[in-house]
Parts: C-alpha cells; structure tokens; sequence
C-alpha cells in the first residue's frame, strides 16, 4: 500500500484556513447552498483536498456570484 504523505480530507476548521475563509464562510460554501462537496463520515463532515483544489482553481459558478 502506498503511503499517504497528506491527508485526503480535512475539516471544517482546516478546510477554512487552507482558503483563508472564516469556518461560517465555509459552511455557506458548503452544498447544498454553495459550490464546495463535503463528504459526511458519522456525524463529521469532511472536505477531500481534491475539492478544495478544484474550488481554487475553477472558482465560484456564476450562478452563485
């Protein structure tokens, strides 16, 4: 098995400083109300760094502007 040098996903808290967000910024940019997937594991709720990546690099969908 191949080893994990960063995590997959992250949390609320580290998911806002990685976009230098506030942690209610990023529930509102959470879905269903924004652009940004999270992934629900129990009660937590998770951001895979892929998707972090992607909101960076795509940005916010005009819709939601």
């Amino acid at each position: 098995m191949a080893e994990v040098t960063e995590p997959l996903a992250v949390g609320i808290a580290k998911a806002a400083e990685l976009l230098s967000v506030s942690r209610r910024k990023m529930h509102d940019l959470t879905q269903p109300r924004g652009p940004i997937r999270a992934v629900r594991i129990g009660r937590d709720r998770r951001y895979p760094i892929d998707e972090l990546r992607r909101f960076l690099r795509d940005g916010m969908p005009e819709s939601s502007k």
